[in-house]
């Protein structure tokens, strides 16, 4: 059935991942770490991402080379082929890969406008609309995000099949950002995403007036996980780990440039994913 079938795409992406082939390990004389990460929310959070970089770099005195993939499986991929030694991965990403992965969770980001390490999915209809509610998006249209997205699809996908949602027209435009665009195009008539993307993406923000909120998730979505790999040394690890939290303060004095996504990270805490595990499961039953 429509409604069921997408949690097929976690399955294939788990097996491609188990079966295969690994490359060649990198030496110990690799001469930069590798960051993967991926623009969830296009320029804002690419240039996010390399600002983390070029903090790691200053402080640990080794380079960091940052890779900004367009797409979610495609950071698993390089992770299960030892091309990364570390990730900034997003909830659901990052309970995909962990699952066939070895990966050692180092801390959770911190979000700048709301200074904490969660979200909320929200779909959004345009500001006119005459829908208001989920059930009336029967036979209407809706752009997700990616299949490996939790606020920008599962998380909404569960509450639409709660809702009885049989028959939808569904577009995935790969990013948040491209989801909301959608939107205003009005090439849908809803769009799923995560609850801050207008104060993520600055371009978006003077739209705020042109959509109206629809339905915000009960449930709360845990933070982007910075990751090491088993290819990074445990001592390392604890190094970055340091590093890492001390990001916020970094930002704070000026020591580091201001980043609009990420003002810090927390101490690593995987019970957070639990509840995202548990909805996946109940997604993919």
């Amino acid at each position: 059935m429509k409604n069921r079938i997408y949690h097929l795409s976690i399955i294939v992406i788990a097996l491609f991942i188990l079966f295969s082939p690994p490359l060649a390990k990198a030496t110990d004389e690799q001469k930069a770490l590798q960051l993967g990460c991926v623009a969830y929310a296009k320029e804002a959070s690419a240039k996010a991402y390399r600002q983390i970089g070029l903090y790691l770099e200053e402080q640990l005195g080794i380079q960091v080379a940052v890779t900004v993939y367009p797409s979610y499986n495609e950071v698993i991929v390089d992770i299960a082929n030892d091309k990364l030694d570390l990730a900034i991965l997003s909830p659901l990403v990052h309970v995909c890969a962990s699952e066939a992965c070895e990966l050692t969770v180092l801390g959770h980001g911190v979000y700048g406008v709301s200074g904490d390490f969660a979200y909320r999915s929200t779909i959004f209809v345009h500001a006119d609309s005459s829908i208001s509610s989920l059930e009336e998006l029967e036979d209407k249209s809706i752009s997700f995000v990616d299949q490996l997205s939790a606020s920008g699809f599962i998380v909404p996908k569960v509450a639409l099949m709660k809702a009885g949602i049989v028959e939808m027209a569904e577009e995935f435009a790969g990013n948040h950002v491209d989801a909301f665009r959608a939107l205003l195009n009005e090439d849908v008539d809803a769009c799923a995403t995560l609850n801050t993307i207008m104060e993520d993406e600055p371009t978006l923000a003077q739209h705020a007036a042109d959509v109206k909120v629809l339905w915000t998730s009960e449930f709360v979505i845990p933070s982007d996980a910075f990751v090491a790999t088993a290819k990074v040394s445990p001592q390392l690890k604890e190094k970055i780990t340091t590093i890492l939290l001390q990001y916020g303060q970094a930002q704070k004095e000026g020591r580091s440039e201001s980043n609009a996504i990420f003002s810090g990270f927390v101490p690593e805490d995987e019970r957070l994913y639990d509840p995202l595990r548990q909805l996946v499961n109940e997604f993919s039953n």
